[in-house]
């Protein structure tokens, strides 16, 4: 039989390659998050937002976890980040995690009065 796998998969299956492509060859830097401005925690934080859901895809969840949390230790209160953490936590079935992420999350959308973390919870997980 002729079964066909596309290159791009098989060379996903290497997890150096993987990585490689990944960020290609353009590693973040992890500054202290106190030295930098709003904006450039901002950017860093979806920088490595971007970077971890990356991973995540490629299921390198080592990888992600530590990517997404250093997006979260650049932005504590973004919810778009405790979204895509909690995401992870439920596909990498940590649920411990993933109780502590939407905890943080459901505080920060009552705090900042911004129910659509609120909404999603509910709807993707209740």
């Amino acid at each position: 039989m002729n079964f066909a796998v596309p290159t791009a998969s098989v060379y996903m299956l290497n997890k150096d390659n993987a990585v490689r492509k990944i960020k290609k060859n353009d590693y973040i830097g992890n500054a202290n998050s106190d030295e930098l401005s709003s904006d450039e925690a901002e950017e860093k934080a979806m920088e490595h937002l971007e970077l971890g859901e990356k991973y995540a895809e490629a299921h390198l969840y080592d990888e992600a976890e530590k990517e997404l949390s250093l997006a979260l230790k650049y932005k504590p209160n973004n919810l778009k980040i405790l979204c895509s953490l909690c995401s992870f936590y439920v596909n990498s079935k940590n649920f411990n995690e993933l109780r502590v992420a939407a905890e943080k999350g459901i505080q920060t959308s009552i705090k900042t009065n911004d129910t659509r973390f609120l909404g999603f919870f509910i709807l993707t997980y209740v």
